[in-house]
């Protein structure tokens, strides 16, 4: 597990990290604004509905883990997957 995932699973045990996923949004890496919303869109879609509205997508690649494989992707690609839910599957596992 990346450390960015073990700090958004962290976060996301907290009773209400709303405005913490928001702040990520503005004030974190690219990956971090990733991590954010993410965490928006499991936690809160009425904040996630308004974050990804507003979202400004930076046409830059994104390092990403999966498993073992590390890699690099256009952010606007990973912000795509997020709409889609294809990460939402992986944060309800449990952490190994």
């Amino acid at each position: 597990m990346s450390e960015g995932e073990g700090a958004l699973r962290a976060l996301l045990k907290q009773p209400d990290p709303t405005k913490q996923l928001e702040g990520l949004l503005t004030n974190a890496t690219p990956a971090g604004q990733l991590y954010g919303l993410l965490g928006l869109r499991i936690r809160d879609h009425e904040a996630y509905d308004k974050a990804i509205k507003d979202f400004r997508v930076p046409e830059i690649d994104v390092e990403t883990i999966g498993g073992c494989m590390v890699s690099r992707a256009p952010l606007k690609q990973l912000v795509d997957r997020i709409k889609a839910g294809q990460y939402d599957q992986a944060l309800s596992r449990p952490a190994w």
